[in-house]
């Protein structure tokens, strides 16, 4: 499919990375003639990678969206959740924040800014609110052999998925966050929020978030490993949206994640999956089961 961002939205990210703009106020934008030319001959085909991602929930996990119409929260039928992905995904406070935002979103740029300012200033001072840090919530990040390989990571006792694990290649693991792992990969401090751009722009031009991030977020075991060294030199590598890898990066709070200056953690094809940590149902009926919940990002 070949499409046309063009810059009509509050955040024109992928419109500025391929070179439209980041605002409609160049000349040919206000006329229709003018601007099907310059699309017609003044244009170049670029490959862009569109990501699928898949969220399965616990049986009793909700899926929450806020409506563009009537601006109302409201959950989503089910407990799996399917989106394309162009831009970016987060996994923590990013998600937070922009959930509270969409809720007073307006067609002003200045002015989605401006809640986004607000909304992330008040979760920053007010300690009441304060929720679970992305590593307080993911268990660990792996690339998957198959898109089938999903269906083993639903509904499993504990055991079970812990043996799993175990019987996974080194190379598989991507990272945990389990600080006193001695076999995998782990995250370096408690990130509020894990990162996925796609592009080289967030936040309406704001930053860079994989340039931006100039250390590394992940600690290895064994440095000398080959599977190690072919890792750490992907994640010097420059971010390119058609180079068939997605970039992951972490922010520490909420003001490094604004100012876009995170740390790399993992630069990888996919399949990926990420396995979120067990909660443990206490309904008789469940036998203490508990059930997976995971995303699953896939080309």
């Amino acid at each position: 499919m070949v499409a046309c961002p063009l810059p009509f939205g509050t955040g024109n990210d992928l419109s500025q990375v391929t070179n439209w703009g980041g605002s409609p106020g160049v000349g040919f934008y206000s006329d229709l003639e003018e601007l099907v030319i310059e699309i017609c001959e003044n244009t170049k085909i670029m490959d862009i990678n569109v990501w699928t991602v898949r969220a399965q929930l616990k049986e009793d996990g909700r899926i929450m969206q806020v409506s563009s119409r009537t601006k109302r929260e409201a959950v989503v039928p089910g407990v799996t959740y399917e989106s394309e992905m162009i831009n970016y995904m987060g996994m923590g406070e990013d998600g937070r924040i922009g959930f509270n935002v969409e809720k007073v979103r307006t067609s002003n740029r200045l002015c989605t800014k401006a809640m986004y300012f607000l909304v992330g200033a008040f979760f920053l001072f007010c300690p009441c609110t304060r929720g679970p840090t992305a590593a307080e919530h993911i268990d660990y990040v792996k690339t998957m052999e198959s898109e089938l390989e999903e269906t083993d990571y639903a509904n499993v006792h504990a055991d079970t998925q812990e043996k799993k694990l175990e019987a996974h290649s080194k190379s598989d693991v991507l990272f945990t966050s389990t600080k006193k792992d001695k076999v995998w990969p782990h995250l370096a401090n408690n990130p509020v929020t894990i990162f996925a751009p796609n592009i080289p722009s967030f936040g309406g031009g704001q930053g860079n978030a994989w340039q931006g991030s100039k250390t590394l977020g992940v600690r290895h075991h064994d440095d000398e490993e080959e599977e190690t060294k072919e890792r750490r030199e992907r994640l010097l590598s420059e971010e390119h949206f058609g180079d068939d890898h997605l970039e992951f990066v972490s922010f520490s709070n909420i003001v490094t994640m604004g100012l876009g200056i995170g740390k790399r953690l993992a630069k990888e094809k996919g399949p990926i999956l990420v396995k979120f940590k067990d909660r443990v149902s206490v309904s008789p009926s469940d036998d203490n089961r508990r059930t997976e919940t995971f995303i699953r990002i896939s080309m």
